[in-house]
């Protein structure tokens, strides 16, 4: 099932936080649905197992580790994406960057893989820069999304406050696939750029389904007027 344009509410929940559980990341996709969002990002094959019976939109699936450093690894393996195909995810986001991965390929390169074994999977390719994008393009992705710049080795300079409307004009202009603009999308005018800037679809998580950070970003901005 094919990504409609316009909005996609990432439904997931921070380690800790009190929505960790399956029962509120259902109620969080059924609540995106009911507001309009044309697809829901979910994360683990536990939840895509538990939202499929629920909604009727496309379900972006994933699941997240981490690298050596750290840094989160988005879908790490063949199998993960095996499983989370066989739980009802319509498309599979794959970290797409340029780093090694675990097995020791790039992301680049799992784009591949994956696509020469299931030419049919929808693949939405997480990038952090445009030279990641035009490679994850070339190698068959389906979509390219923004969702790591900012938060690897390369980007992590640009700063985390604003979404990068560079990156994704970038994208636009250079590879054929729908561009996926996501990384903190905090307000509607913002999500309005995004698309302006020639994103197909925009991916909202944060400032929709994660209380705990909505409610310090309040706290932080009343503290600097204290």
């Amino acid at each position: 099932m094919p990504l409609p344009p316009g909005l996609i509410v990432s439904c997931q929940a921070e380690p800790g936080s009190p929505f960790a559980g399956v029962a509120f990341i259902q109620a969080f996709a059924q609540a995106a649905v009911v507001g309009g969002a044309g697809a829901v990002r979910l994360c683990g094959v536990r939840n895509v197992q538990a939202v499929r019976p629920l909604v009727s939109v496309p379900i972006i699936g994933l699941t997240k580790h981490q690298y050596p450093d750290g840094r989160v690894l988005i879908t790490e393996s063949r199998r993960e994406v095996v499983d989370l195909v066989t739980s009802g995810a319509d498309v599979i986001a794959v970290d797409a960057t340029t780093r090694r991965r675990p097995e020791g390929i790039t992301g680049t390169e799992f784009v591949r893989q994956l696509k020469q074994e299931f030419p049919d999977l929808l693949v939405m390719a997480d990038v952090d820069t445009l030279a990641a994008g035009v490679k994850a393009a070339a190698a068959g992705a389906d979509y390219v999304a923004t969702t790591l710049a900012g938060y690897t080795p390369e980007t992590e300079f640009f700063g985390n406050d604003a979404p990068d409307f560079d990156l994704i004009r970038q994208l636009a202009q250079a590879v054929t696939v729908p561009i996926i603009a996501e990384g903190r999308i905090r307000t509607p005018i913002q999500a309005r750029q995004a698309l302006e800037a020639g994103a197909c679809g925009v991916v909202v998580g944060s400032a929709i389904t994660r209380p705990v950070d909505i409610t310090r970003w309040f706290v932080q901005a009343l503290g600097s007027k204290s």
